[in-house]
């Protein structure tokens, strides 16, 4: 992904991204670091299609990301936000929501690429009913449930804006660990 200086901005005089210019190679792990308010969610929102910059442009391999691409570029990428987005549904449908035809195998693999082995433990494991926003697991299951969502994907570009900061930093480590590999 090339980023050839951009910018944007929420209010006209105060720029969260500033003639910004970068390359984010194929096959990496990178991390963005900076404080609350420095733009992190709003490069990631710009590199999902979600928004546009308001100058400057982003290439996937030799494409300009555009409207007219966006929805291409957005099936080979997988999203996991700060927030957890669970639906009052089985843990099965939470997962396949967006791969509907995974089978068990991927759904099992992608859960023990995230270090959700609880799921085999729940009384009727995949069938579970999560409740609401998935108030009967705790925040660190939640978690592993969308990202093993998101790699169920088998994307080509996950982000994860701040999706495993509530896990342990062995579980954390595990996880970004395997992704990589893969």
């Amino acid at each position: 992904i090339q980023i050839d200086n951009i910018s944007y901005s929420y209010q006209a005089e105060q720029r969260v991204i500033n003639k910004l210019s970068c390359v984010i190679p194929a096959q990496k792990t990178i991390a963005l670091i900076g404080p609350s308010g420095s733009g992190k969610t709003t490069l990631a929102d710009i590199l999902t299609g979600l928004l546009w910059p308001q100058e400057g442009r982003i290439h996937i391999h030799t494409t300009n990301l555009s409207p007219a691409t966006r929805h291409a570029w957005q099936a080979q990428i997988a999203y996991v936000p700060q927030e957890t987005v669970l639906f009052n549904d089985s843990l099965r449908n939470n997962l396949t929501w967006l791969q509907p035809k995974a089978c068990d195998e991927e759904i099992w693999q992608a859960l023990e690429k995230t270090s959700a082995d609880f799921v085999r433990d729940l009384p009727q494991g995949l069938d579970t009913i999560v409740g609401e926003r998935g108030i009967r697991l705790s925040g660190g299951e939640r978690q592993r449930i969308a990202l093993a969502r998101a790699l169920l994907r088998k994307p080509c570009l996950l982000i994860l804006d701040e999706a495993t900061e509530g896990l342990a930093p062995l579980i954390r480590k595990e996880i970004l660990g395997c992704y990589s590999q893969n």
